[in-house]
């Protein structure tokens, strides 16, 4: 297996196989050793700065041990950082598990055009580059001139409807490989052909399964962290405009996922550290608060950095498109978590993000359950199975809730029905679910012990009387 990696050559645009996963680990685990090892004085300062502080020579064996567990937790916690954030000076392609399925586009093209119709289109994102995959009917490529492919990706970074960026891929030379280019729209018109060709962080390669693989530095397109995106792939014979009339194109509404999961895992560290903090000084509130607070944040981050977010959201998106078709609702799954309300006449875009996965609830649920002091360890799995399934069904509710609303009153509904009622509705839902496996037994347990010490009390006050 050949593994192409990305040095100081950006412009890569042949390779016979995908990257192996072992060949990336290996180069990753040496790298994050030596950048631990660096960084960890600044650790161990921390953990004494915040109260940490290193006893007299007197200090009990209890003491020690209490401390080497919040060293244990800080250092596993920024290990976790180095090895799946950590700067990596070798720079590869995403292996085909990673690439995240964006739409299917069909076979919507003339044959002869099989090489420009799109099929499948792809994104990947990590630290510092973010990937756009497109696989093609037919063989993608030029061959000296008698065929001239262009493929292209558009990138409404800002939200306002016009394309900001666009990287794109053609054989301008005619020598049969082809060359990466990129254009930014400096006077924000959404056009790129009054642009000119501008230096950037960019490459391309071309892969077995009529794939065609384009990347860009997030520098290069004003990006840092984890943003809203518009993307749109097409494709052209080369045209002297850029801009007009593709050959085939597919638009995308999709939350391109830039991790940071280095702030992620920052803030979780922290809020252990603060946790055990709050343990070793028997101020179990803080210790309870820290410990749901960081396990939330790190679950989240983690589902967005693995892609589990992305097919919860399909998953969602597809089990909604399946109840309201069954009901006669006219509703379209385009991609992975888009669906397409039909009116009248106008169409309404709906797209199931992070905030409408219900993970994020789910995630805090889970949190609070498991670090609850009161609960066996049964209870504990039966309150997060029973909760998290009802959060689950209660979200997919508020979707079709939304949906209806949108297919009764029309797309000027939207709003309303998303942002106020659903929202609503799903908040108080929420919160019933919460009352329901949490604040509820936990009032039951309260009532209990206070009963307890009632009846001790009068107990107790009838023997003294008798005495």
């Amino acid at each position: 297996m050949l593994q192409q990696c990305l040095g100081s050559e950006r412009d890569v645009h042949d390779v016979l196989d995908e990257p192996s996963h072992a060949l990336v680990a290996a180069t990753r685990l040496p790298m994050a050793y030596d950048s631990w090892r660096r960084i960890w004085p600044r650790v161990r300062k921390l953990c004494w700065v915040i109260g940490l502080k290193k006893g007299n020579r007197g200090s009990s064996r209890g003491t020690l041990t209490s401390r080497r567990r919040v060293l244990l937790a800080a250092s596993t916690c920024a290990l976790l950082l180095l090895l799946l954030e950590g700067p990596i000076p070798v720079q590869c392609w995403p292996a085909d598990p990673d690439w995240n399925l964006l739409a299917d586009d069909g076979n919507d093209v003339p044959p002869k055009w099989a090489y420009l119709d799109i099929r499948n289109v792809y994104y990947y994102g990590d630290q510092s580059y973010v990937y756009f995959r497109m696989q093609l009917q037919g063989t993608p490529g030029w061959n000296g001139g008698t065929i001239e492919g262009r493929y292209k990706v558009l990138m409404d970074t800002d939200m306002d409807g016009d394309w900001d960026y666009l990287v794109y891929v053609e054989d301008r030379d005619d020598d049969g490989n082809g060359e990466a280019y990129f254009r930014w729209d400096s006077d924000d018109d959404g056009k790129f052909n009054d642009e000119t060709d501008t230096a950037a962080d960019i490459g391309f390669r071309l892969v077995t399964g009529n794939y065609v693989d384009e990347q860009v530095a997030l520098s290069d397109i004003g990006l840092s962290q984890e943003t809203q995106v518009n993307l749109e792939y097409n494709t052209d014979t080369e045209k002297n405009n850029i801009d007009i009339n593709p050959t085939d194109y597919t638009v995308v509404f999709n939350n391109v996922t830039i991790p940071t999961l280095g702030l992620i895992l920052f803030i979780g560290m922290i809020s252990f550290v603060v946790a055990l903090v709050g343990r070793r000084k028997k101020s179990w509130l803080l210790y309870y608060l820290g410990s749901v607070f960081g396990l939330t944040i790190i679950l989240i981050g983690l589902a967005a950095l693995s892609g589990f977010d992305l097919r919860l959201e399909s998953i969602e998106a597809s089990q909604v498109h399946s109840l309201a078709s069954s009901v006669g609702v006219p509703i379209h799954h385009t991609s992975h978590n888009v669906i397409v309300l039909k009116g009248s006449d106008s169409w309404s875009v709906l797209e199931v993000g992070l905030e409408c996965s219900a993970i994020i609830e789910i995630s805090a649920l889970l949190g609070l359950l498991l670090f609850y002091p009161k609960y066996p360890p049964l209870k504990k799995v039966l309150g997060i199975s029973l909760g998290a399934a009802a959060t689950y069904a209660l979200n997919l509710v508020r979707l079709l809730l939304i949906v209806f609303l949108i297919g009764k009153y029309g797309p000027g509904f939207a709003f309303i029905a998303h942002a106020v009622i659903g929202r609503l509705f799903f908040f108080g839902a929420v919160l019933v679910v919460f009352w329901s496996v949490l604040t509820r037994p936990t009032l039951t347990i309260v009532q209990n012990l206070i009963e307890k010490r009632f009846q001790a009390t009068m107990t107790d006050g009838g023997e003294a009387e008798d005495a």
